[in-house]
């Protein structure tokens, strides 16, 4: 069984306030639209300690800052082509 990618959507609330909120809807429905739920275990986390840098998001270990909607789908898309 193929591992998945773990995707990490920071929700403190520099991060939240900055996009992550409406990114954390949109990559959901992007997750399920896509049939990519099983292939992704997307969860929040707490406040990553880099609220300058927010929003952020962390893709296997890999943290992305500064990130919107566009780029983290890219991201999570490439973290899954590495696996293949």
């Amino acid at each position: 069984m193929q591992k998945k990618v773990e995707v990490l959507i920071c929700l403190g609330s520099s991060c939240f306030s900055r996009g992550n909120r409406e990114m954390l809807e949109a990559i959901k429905k992007h997750l399920k639209e896509n049939d990519l739920e099983e292939k992704v275990n997307f969860k929040g986390k707490l406040c990553s300690n880099i609220c300058s840098s927010g929003p952020t998001i962390t893709i296997d270990g890999v943290v992305y800052k500064e990130v919107r909607f566009n780029t983290a789908i890219t991201h999570i898309e490439n973290a899954l082509k590495q696996q293949q």
